[in-house]
């Protein structure tokens, strides 16, 4: 079966993270807080969807940009993969890294953006499709 190229989509749901208290986990010297995305489910675009697996973690951290303010913040997430596109279930070989500024914990109001391409594979580890571009907007309570 060929691989597709879905390009952008736009895909929305809700997402449950969770987050440390304030520390240093990197030790250097810059104030962090360790962050998880517990869940997330997403559903648009042509027919897809794709959550957070649930047997891999997507950790992340926010850490301030100066020792003497906590904001703002740089932020990531490894984020691990599985989902649905028209051709069947998918999922990503690894974790996709997403990145943002943010300014408060949590990370309302910021947008994280995908580093790379996500490559999606179905269960025999063949190449179904490729995103190429996801954001992943956070809004407030």
């Amino acid at each position: 079966m060929p691989e597709t190229n879905f390009g952008t989509q736009y895909l929305e749901g809700p997402a449950v993270l969770q987050w440390s208290g304030r520390g240093d986990s990197d030790g250097d010297t810059l104030p962090d807080v360790e962050t998880e995305i517990v869940s997330m489910d997403l559903v648009g675009g042509l027919h897809m969807y794709l959550k957070e697996d649930p047997a891999a973690p997507s950790d992340g951290l926010i850490e301030a940009q100066s020792p003497t303010a906590d904001f703002p913040a740089d932020s990531f997430f490894h984020i691990f993969f599985v989902g649905g596109i028209p051709v069947g279930p998918v999922h990503s070989q690894g974790s996709v890294e997403f990145t943002a500024t943010v300014h408060s914990v949590p990370p309302y109001f910021a947008t994280y953006v995908a580093a790379e391409d996500i490559l999606l594979y179905d269960g025999l580890g063949e190449h179904r499709g490729t995103l190429t571009s996801l954001t992943l907007a956070v809004y407030g309570p």
